[in-house]
């Protein structure tokens, strides 16, 4: 099991949608079959967050922008 090391450099990866793509989407022959994928990766430096306040703040802070786009203007 890995072992979290706070200020020490990580890399994270997010995957989302991924499919088959069958050579007949191509509309051209030769053709060969594919995997279309989406991924992020990102790198940062852990800080731990102890303090049940700053939780909620960091939670707030990381939904409000998202929230704020799905409401009418």
């Amino acid at each position: 099991m890995a072992v979290l090391r706070f200020a020490a450099p990580v890399l994270l990866v997010f995957r989302d949608a991924h499919g088959y793509v069958s050579p007949t989407a191509y509309g051209y022959t030769p053709a060969v079959p594919t995997w279309n994928y989406a991924a992020v990766h990102v790198t940062g430096v852990l800080e731990p967050v102890d303090d049940p306040a700053e939780t909620l703040a960091v939670v707030e802070q990381t939904v409000t922008p998202a929230e704020e786009l799905r409401s009418p203007s």
